[in-house]
């Protein structure tokens, strides 16, 4: 399936439609979504695939403290593959928070994160590998802070439910 958003992005893909939601498997992503039939082609609604799609993305990257060791194992063709799927669940798990943490501008995160994974497989020298693990250890600390401020919500009795209500988003038609 051959897939192009407003602006002339383009994605081929094969969609696996086992479950109730499609999974669309293109290089080495998996993104979850809806596939739906619009006019003579298809949509793949996705939150976080292009700029026109609606859903959630579901990336299957390891998160693991060891990055380094994972990533040097790897061939030139599966470095490549990793380090955008690194990236992609990156911008999944923490979305804007990535510019900030980063100190660049959000144009700038994914050619940053993609010279900081580069520096952490094939460093330049010495330094720039001490650099580049230093920036995926805060990177990683801050996925795992966000995903432990996110238990400690539910933890508390509060399901999503009573959560989102206290913002009135079920009750209101502006959510």
């Amino acid at each position: 399936m051959s897939l192009s958003d407003s602006v002339g992005n383009e994605l081929n893909a094969i969609v696996c439609t086992n479950s109730p939601e499609s999974v669309l498997e293109g290089t080495s992503f998996a993104y979850a979504g809806r596939v739906t039939a619009e006019g003579d082609g298809l949509v793949f609604e996705c939150f976080n695939l292009a700029r026109r799609y609606v859903g959630k993305v579901e990336p299957q990257y390891r998160n693991t403290t060891n990055a380094s060791h994972y990533f040097s194992r790897l061939t030139l063709e599966e470095w490549e593959a990793a380090k955008w799927l690194a990236i992609h669940h990156m911008h999944f798990e923490l979305g804007p928070v990535l510019p900030g943490l980063l100190s660049v501008p959000p144009a700038q995160v994914d050619v940053v994160l993609s010279r900081v994974l580069q520096d952490l497989h094939y460093p330049e020298n010495p330094e720039a590998g001490r650099k580049a693990r230093s920036r995926v250890a805060r990177i990683l600390k801050a996925i795992s802070q966000e995903k432990a401020q996110f238990k400690q919500l539910f933890a508390k009795g509060k399901g999503f439910d009573r959560w989102a209500q206290g913002f009135g988003c079920f009750q209101s038609a502006t959510c």
